[in-house]
């Protein structure tokens, strides 16, 4: 139940967690293969980068108006606040939220932050410095899968 519902700071909003997914950031991070070994936090561990959820409590400096709002989130695994997505309840910087559409499911919503700026990161890297080509070892991902049809579309 609430046994990482924390209280909440300024500046930022429980969200109760509704959807997570696994991404491979998350068990290299859990590995400390991935980010700065000297920003990991001291477990207890709680992973998940990303997620949706209900905004559940807002903090001081948080206007009202976020409480019930749907939302999706990136997890910062290098802020001293960071708890993950993989349990009930979390703690976001409200400037990391993004508002979600009653027509999407927020088991969709969850994961539209880590893939998806992570390929417009590519993108942006090949076309600013003109690379013809790019070398991606999991193409079956859904990583793979979105840089693909981006790339096929472009």
């Amino acid at each position: 139940g609430d046994v990482y519902k924390r209280q909440v700071i300024p500046k930022h909003v429980l969200i109760q967690v509704h959807s997570s997914p696994i991404n491979p950031s998350d068990l290299g991070f859990m590995r400390a293969t991935y980010g700065d070994p000297t920003l990991q936090p001291n477990p207890p561990l709680v992973l998940g980068f990303e997620g949706s959820g209900i905004v559940a409590e807002v903090g001081e400096g948080v206007d009202k108006s976020w409480l019930g709002k749907r939302v999706c989130y990136f997890a910062n695994c290098h802020s001293k606040d960071y708890i993950g997505s993989w349990c009930p309840f979390t703690l976001i910087p409200v400037d990391s939220l993004t508002v979600i559409s009653e027509k999407i499911g927020l088991d969709v919503a969850c994961m539209t932050q880590v893939n998806p700026k992570t390929i417009m990161g590519f993108y942006h890297i090949i076309n600013t410095e003109n690379h013809k080509a790019l070398i991606h070892t999991a193409a079956a991902s859904a990583l793979g899968k979105m840089l693909l049809k981006l790339c096929n579309e472009k």
